[in-house]
């Protein structure tokens, strides 16, 4: 059965019959069990740690088909309790100890400064590598597409989605370090909102980006 929710008249509504507009309000309205929150996040923290490990990882064959094992049972597990869009924990119960999704790290010390730029920081580990230390590009791209996209949502700017994120590569970005990613809005045109930002690694700009994100209207998906 497909999910449903209420709109501000009382009539039901499916999510796959919602906007966006009405879909991300639906997700703010849902309730969440602080209890289940919180271990969600525990789990995903070991997810996390899961998968850094297994990239650094150079198991013998019998201890790779231990692992492939205990994977299997997992997942069977996992398969139960399939939930549609509106009722995942997935991304949408966060927590101090981590964002509700391995995807990415996990962005630390968030900061506004006086003029209008935002910071957090943020560390790669071994499952993003490219090769030779250094972070793969496609990971720095994403992280800026979640991270810019966050800016802007604390910016009280509209809903909006990405149209585009240009990335120079200036330097190796490296694994296993503190990083520090910053971002501001370069200016507000209509529904377009153009952004920069920057990945930091102590005095060494390693990347820079310029985006744009459009404010979503009525009947946008």
């Amino acid at each position: 059965m497909a999910p449903h929710w209420r709109d501000c008249e009382g009539n039901t509504m499916a999510l796959s019959e919602m906007d966006a507009f009405e879909a991300l309000e639906a997700l703010k309205k849902v309730k969440r069990d602080p209890e289940q929150v919180a271990a969600w996040s525990d789990m995903i923290h070991e997810f996390v740690r899961t998968q850094d490990l297994i990239a650094r990882a150079n198991p013998p064959v019998d201890q790779i088909r231990q692992i492939t094992e205990h994977l299997r049972a997992i997942n069977q597990s996992a398969e139960q309790y399939e939930a549609d869009e509106l009722h995942r924990l997935w991304r949408v119960s966060r927590s101090d100890k981590q964002r509700g999704q391995a995807l990415l790290p996990k962005f630390t010390q968030a900061h506004k400064d006086d003029g209008g730029v935002f910071s957090v920081h943020l560390r790669f580990g071994a499952f993003y590598l490219g090769a030779n230390r250094v972070v793969h590009g496609g990971a720095q791209a994403l992280a800026f597409d979640e991270g810019l996209g966050y800016m802007i949502m604390a910016s009280d700017q509209p809903y909006s989605r990405t149209a585009y994120i240009k990335t120079e590569f200036r330097a190796p970005t490296p694994v296993d370090v503190d990083l520090t990613m910053r971002g501001w809005i370069e200016k507000v045109d209509g529904r377009k909102i153009f952004v920069r930002g920057e990945l930091v690694w102590e005095d060494t700009v390693c990347t820079t980006v310029e985006g744009l994100w459009v404010a979503l209207k009525p009947g946008h998906r």
